[in-house]
């Protein structure tokens, strides 16, 4: 299955998102910053190769979910105002967690609230693994920080490594007490040479004497249960397709579309 998350700024890029769904056969969209009138936009984004539905929350409206899916393969876990987490069940694959979310920027939140808000998520997943029995998890999203920053990286937060082996491997104990691993493979985009096409999925230029310019906020992280199904070749930051140019001449993010890119990752059957 295919999956497309982007922060769409708040615009209406229903022909972007036609693009994109049509040239990269995406199964499931999820979108935040999405401020559009649901059955219009459905109404505009449906045609006869491609009919979503889309998968109503309670009390989060940060994330919205639309999937070419039968809804009933979607069992909502938790939620709260910031993200959800699903149980997909569906008999191609085995079943899986699915969290969503859309968390706090820094333009209105510190580091370390930051860090809460993540902690809190993390515990609202790991409290619905051990309740259902299920250690395949994907966590999608714009988490508003680097993989490198605390809330990615604390042991109580995500504890998303960059090496799959090592979370694999073990569990890291700290203090007498054992802490989980998730996997970050978005650690791979940084740099000039990575294997993205650009080094992030936002861009943002200050004058102060401390800017990262790219940043990867709009994330994957998967539990090393579930890594190995979700091929590296399929994860990418989309900057460029066929019929879509997502940035500027100057090779910039053209935030007259939105001022993220959006990503996209490929689920494998577990039935072939």
């Amino acid at each position: 299955m295919n999956f497309l998350f982007w922060n769409i700024g708040k615009n209406n890029l229903v022909k972007e998102l036609q693009i994109l769904s049509e040239e990269f056969d995406i199964d499931h969209l999820i979108l935040c910053e999405f401020k559009e009138d649901i059955p219009e936009f459905l109404k505009a984004l449906n045609t006869d190769r491609s009919i979503y539905k889309y998968l109503p929350a309670i009390s989060n409206n940060k994330i919205h979910l639309f999937t070419r899916w039968r809804l009933p393969f979607f069992k909502l876990v938790s939620e709260s105002k910031r993200f959800s987490i699903w149980q997909v069940d569906h008999p191609f694959y085995d079943n899986f967690l699915l969290g969503a979310a859309h968390l706090p920027s820094k333009l209105h939140w510190q580091a370390e609230s930051q860090l809460i808000e993540t902690t809190i998520f993390r515990d609202a997943i790991e409290t619905a693994r051990i309740e259902k029995g299920i250690d395949k998890i994907i966590t999608v999203g714009d988490f508003n920080m680097n993989p490198f920053e605390p809330g990615l990286t604390a042991t109580t937060a995500f504890h998303a490594t960059q090496d799959l082996n090592l979370a694999k491997a073990s569990a890291r104990t700290v203090q007498g007490k054992s802490y989980r691993y998730f996997y970050n493979p978005m650690w791979n985009f940084f740099g000039d040479q990575s294997i993205g096409a650009v080094p992030g999925t936002y861009y943002y230029k200050s004058s102060q004497h401390v800017n990262t310019d790219w940043s990867i906020f709009d994330q994957v992280i998967l539990s090393p249960e579930i890594a190995d199904s979700v091929p590296m070749d399929s994860l990418d930051i989309i900057a460029k397709t066929t019929h879509l140019n997502l940035l500027k001449p100057n090779g910039l993010i053209n935030e007259k579309i939105s001022d993220h890119l959006p990503i996209r990752f490929y689920l494998k059957p577990n039935i072939f």
